[in-house]
């Protein structure tokens, strides 16, 4: 039997440190970035500097000095004053470029990771969790990424903190964050839940997955 976690950090980890994200979706002023720029340098939200490394839609992945990785929604961030060389700034900060294949997510105040990936190339928002054994959609995401709900077929079952609940078994053709990609994932669709749920069957797919010192590194 299938199981899906009622979402309690102790029973696995959860998703990108995007709740900056959602706390920023504001109008964009007049030195706002018309897009993400991979490689420009730029000031967050909270007046951070970091680096574009990727983007998904409208999201920004900023690499900040210390190696964390977080994502803004392009309107929110502005370009970086221009700083001298390091050798002509006196205790001046080197942004090192980032892994190639590697991101590092932070915990959100709640302790989850919440993350926006692209699945069948529409950005969805998602949970992440260990303890779910695939990934889950709301009907509402399934639309968007292309499926007919009225030709779904709920013919499994799983357990949730509410009960057992159908689930109609379906197989994304890709997730992708940044530049990375995993084809053909197993999925299900769940009538009565209210957030998407990035489980097992996508991780597994990874090169190795990490959680410790609320951060999340995925690597591929």
């Amino acid at each position: 039997m299938i199981e899906l976690p009622a979402f309690p950090l102790a029973r696995g980890f959860a998703g990108m440190t995007i709740a900056a994200l959602f706390a920023l979706a504001m109008p964009a002023t007049a030195q706002s970035l018309p897009k993400c720029n991979v490689g420009e340098q730029v000031s967050d939200g909270e007046g951070n500097t970091g680096v574009i490394v990727a983007s998904t839609g409208d999201v920004c992945q900023i690499r900040y000095a210390d190696g964390q990785t977080r994502g803004w929604a392009f309107w929110s961030l502005r370009p970086a004053a221009q700083s001298p060389p390091p050798d002509e700034a006196a205790g001046s900060i080197v942004l090192h470029p980032p892994s190639a294949h590697s991101f590092v997510f932070r915990a959100d105040p709640s302790g989850h990771f919440r993350l926006t990936a692209t699945a069948n190339g529409v950005p969805l928002h998602f949970l992440v969790d260990t303890g779910a054994t695939l990934v889950y959609l709301t009907p509402k995401d399934a639309r968007a990424a292309g499926f007919n709900l009225g030709e779904l077929v709920y013919d499994g079952r799983a357990a949730t903190g509410n009960g057992v609940v159908r689930v109609a078994p379906l197989v994304l053709r890709e997730i992708r964050i940044g530049d990375m990609s995993v084809e053909r994932v197993s999925a299900a669709v769940i009538e009565n839940i209210q957030q998407s749920v990035l489980g097992m069957s996508f991780l597994e797919r990874l090169k190795s997955f990490d959680i410790r010192g609320g951060a999340l590194t995925i690597n591929w």
